[in-house]
């Protein structure tokens, strides 16, 4: 009997290749010999595990390098190189992600996806012609802003003093400098929603109690994103 296994991950218990191998081994004791071909296919769905997933799948290698986590401090993270095709997979879930932070509380009015951006400038450095880059399990609600700012975007206040990309500063926001030597590679981003940013489907009324907002900051935090999408929208800022 020839069986395939194709598992996604089981959110706060198994990664997805955890979950097939736990589904193989219980077919294997049940079914005996008479499993004589069993095939292990983990698969994703643009959060955490998407990236292993896929360079598993492509034959590629992973790398690893120093970046900030979530909070701002540093940490250890890695993307997939599938130097055949010269494509780098990244999941904002392993330097941005809810699982970084374990059981510690969440503080969504200081959580970035600078590490995220970091870790795209890594692959930049490699020389990848594309990035696949995906964008679920984060525990961010900051638009971006924090990759943006480590791929060298300036975030400027009234005065023309730079203010941090954190969301409890996004309004402090004017203007967006464009860095003038950054060449990015094509980016295809990987998720399996179809929620806009704004709105009361968006990402902040669906998900952000999920990262740590209270009920009662939602629409400070939606107001702070339809802020920085007006400022990205204005002639000359970013």
């Amino acid at each position: 009997m020839k069986i395939l296994i194709a598992c996604d991950k089981f959110k706060g218990s198994l990664t997805a290749p955890e979950a097939c191998e736990a589904v193989a081994a219980g077919l294997a004791e049940t079914l005996g010999d008479s499993a004589n071909e069993i095939q292990l296919l983990p698969i994703a769905d643009g959060g955490d595990g998407m990236a292993r997933a896929l360079t598993a799948a492509g034959s590629g290698e992973w790398v690893t390098c120093q970046v900030k986590n979530a909070l701002g401090e540093t940490t250890e993270a890695g993307y997939g190189m599938i130097k055949a095709s010269k494509v780098a997979v990244i999941e904002m879930a392993e330097a941005s992600g809810l699982a970084q932070m374990e059981s510690r509380d969440l503080d969504p009015w200081v959580a970035s996806t600078f590490g995220t951006g970091e870790l795209i400038l890594d692959a930049v450095r490699h020389g990848v012609e594309e990035i696949v880059l995906g964008i679920g399990g984060s525990a961010t609600n900051d638009g971006g802003s924090g990759m943006a700012e480590a791929l060298g975007f300036r975030f400027l206040n009234s005065q023309g003093e730079p203010v941090d990309s954190l969301p409890a500063d996004l309004e402090k926001v004017v203007k967006i400098v464009t860095p003038s030597s950054l060449n990015l590679p094509k980016i295809t981003v990987a998720c399996d929603v179809t929620n806009p940013l704004l709105g009361q489907s968006g990402c902040t009324t669906i998900y952000g109690q999920q990262k740590g907002i209270k009920p009662s900051d939602l629409a400070r935090h939606e107001k702070r994103l339809l802020h920085l999408v007006r400022i990205c929208g204005e002639r000359g800022s970013g």
